[in-house]
């Protein structure tokens, strides 16, 4: 696991304006920020000459570096592959054959990143009966999804990757059996309401086609499934006001350790307004909010993540390993598995 990183803010600027202090970045490091778009993301930085750390060996001659946020995975390969971008993340695995027969650079790295069901369990939910919600569980094939779909990753068996904290080998696991969730849905009194799957555009790898086996595999029990693809903004609100039935989302764990997530999504905050009451998970949360100790931390989490388990308010999908793509003549990138990633050093030959 990469070593933890932090970041340093300027005290004073940001007591000036806390509100708006992280939608107008400052930089003092190798590059410093020219501009910045909080609603598109787009940012433009230029070398730092003055940088304490960079040596006459070690020192870049990029001299700006321009980030440009393409949602769609195909659009982001083909503009490497016509020039119009130099580097991108997120790109399918099987077109990293594609760009090397081309003369670009294909690498691969796992991410602390996984994917999730939000299940609304609000009262009157075709979701609400934990029955519906282990037969959905049971009769999604998550390897499949990873082999034939995105021909890579993890399949997921815990509320994150294997390799972060706080994961329980002994209690990880999701059963796959379509015959016993074909039972379950039956004895849940699900009567055939159509459940949608609410997603934003490129939000995750090969989203359309993992949605549409999804899809096929709930029907195939019985379910009653269709797919909406809309704009990540309006995802986000549905979301936030607990206005879908299943959405997809995404979380990156920063330093291996998800405390957004479980403060955020699993804690009494409940963002996704999933609806489920669970006081004895909310409580364990509320103590690792504030304990300091991390193998005290570790072992409450694993308690509380069994529990999340057991009430399937959010189902977990794969955890992806990341395609990144890059011009043949880049070098000294270092890529980290919080896609935190390294550009201090990066070269142009």
């Amino acid at each position: 696991m990469d070593s933890i990183r932090f970041v340093v803010i300027d005290k004073d600027a940001y007591e000036a304006d806390p509100e708006n202090f992280f939608k107008k970045p400052v930089g003092t490091g190798p590059y410093v920020v020219d501009s910045f778009d909080p609603n598109t993301a787009n940012l433009s930085l230029t070398r730092n000459d003055n940088w304490w750390a960079w040596t006459e060996e070690n020192k870049s001659n990029v001299d700006v570096i321009r980030y440009t946020c393409i949602s769609d995975a195909t659009s982001r390969t083909s503009a490497l592959r016509t020039g119009e971008v130099d580097l991108v993340e997120d790109i399918a695995l099987d077109d990293l054959d594609v760009i090397a027969s081309e003369g670009l650079k294909g690498e691969t790295f796992f991410q602390q990143r996984h994917y999730f069901f939000a299940v609304n369990c609000n009262e009157g939910s075709p979701l609400a009966d934990l029955k519906a919600r282990q037969a959905l569980s049971m009769c999604i094939d998550r390897e499949l999804i990873c082999t034939s779909i995105l021909g890579g990753g993890e399949a997921a068996d815990w509320p994150f990757a294997s390799f972060m904290v706080a994961y329980d080998g002994e209690n990880a696991g999701y059963e796959y059996n379509p015959e016993k969730a074909k039972a379950l849905l039956k004895e849940s009194g699900y009567n055939g309401e159509e459940i949608i799957i609410t997603y934003g555009n490129g939000v995750m790898p090969r989203g359309d086609e993992v949605m549409q086996a999804i899809q096929a595999m709930a029907g195939e029990i019985g379910f009653n499934i269709g797919i909406e693809v809309l704009d990540n903004a309006t995802v986000v609100e549905m979301r936030e006001s607990g206005q879908y039935d299943l959405c997809v989302g995404g979380q990156t764990a920063q330093g291996g350790e998800p405390f957004n997530e479980y403060i955020q999504l699993l804690g009494r905050r409940d963002k996704c307004v999933t609806g489920l009451v669970d006081e004895e998970l909310f409580s364990i949360i509320d103590k690792v909010s504030t304990e300091m100790d991390p193998k005290v931390r570790e072992e409450e989490l694993k308690v509380a993540y069994k529990r999340v388990m057991d009430n399937l308010n959010f189902l977990y999908l794969v955890n992806p390993e990341i395609g990144v793509g890059m011009a043949g003549d880049i070098e000294g990138v270092i890529l980290n598995t919080d896609a935190f990633h390294d550009y201090r050093f990066i070269r142009r030959n």
